[in-house]
C-alpha cells in the first residue's frame, strides 16, 4: 500500500532521458499495477527503437492486459519478405506464453505449420521455442499441437515435444 503511494513520484521518470530509468521505472509501476503504466508500455512496443521494444516486451509478462496481448499477438503474426528478427521473434513467444494467452495459440499453430523461404534455419529455431512454450499451457491445449510436431517437427521438435508430452501425461496420472 504504501509503494503505491509512491507511484505520483515514480511516474515522472516514465519520460525520463535515459532508458534504463525509463525501464525500471515502467517495471516498477507496472508491478505496482498502475493502470496509467499499461499506456507507457504500448507506446514503448510501437516505438522505433528496437531495444525499447524488447524491453517493453520482457516487460509485458508483469501484466495480463488483454490490449496488451492482442498487440504483442500482431506483432508476432506480423511477417516481412527478406527480414527477420529471431530475437525479437522468441520475446513474443515467451511473453505471450508466460501470461498463457490462449489467442497465441492460433498464432502458433500458424508458425509451426508455415516456412520461411529465406531464414529458415532461424525460422525453425523460432519453431523450437514454440514448442518449449508449450510447456506453460494446460495440457489439453498445447498437447493437440506437440502431437502435431511429432509428426511434422524437426528433429529437435519432435524431441522437445515428446518431454513435454510426457511431463503432461504423467501429471494427467498423478
Amino acid at each position: 500500500l504504501e509503494a503505491k503511494e509512491q507511484l505520483p513520484k515514480i511516474r515522472p521518470l516514465l519520460k525520463h532521458s535515459h532508458s534504463k530509468v525509463r525501464q525500471e521505472a515502467l517495471k516498477t509501476c507496472l508491478l505496482l499495477g498502475d493502470s496509467q503504466s499499461i499506456k507507457q508500455l504500448k507506446e514503448s512496443l510501437s516505438s522505433l527503437d528496437r531495444q525499447e521494444i524488447l524491453n517493453a516486451i520482457l516487460l509485458s509478462k508483469l501484466v495480463k492486459n488483454p490490449e496488451i496481448g492482442n498487440e504483442l499477438i500482431a506483432m508476432l503474426e506480423r511477417k516481412t519478405l527478406f527480414t527477420f528478427d529471431l530475437e525479437m521473434k522468441k520475446a513474443l513467444v515467451q511473453s505471450l506464453a508466460e501470461n498463457v494467452n490462449p489467442a497465441a495459440l492460433k498464432v502458433f499453430t500458424k508458425i509451426l505449420n508455415g516456412r520461411h523461404l529465406f531464414k529458415s534455419r532461424a525460422y525453425n529455431q523460432l519453431k523450437v521455442d514454440i514448442v518449449k512454450a508449450l510447456a506453460k499451457y494446460p495440457p489439453q491445449q498445447a498437447n493437440p499441437l506437440l502431437q502435431q510436431q511429432l509428426k511434422k517437427g524437426s528433429a529437435e521438435a519432435v524431441s522437445v515435444a515428446r518431454q513435454i508430452l510426457g511431463r503432461n501425461n504423467q501429471e494427467s496420472i498423478s
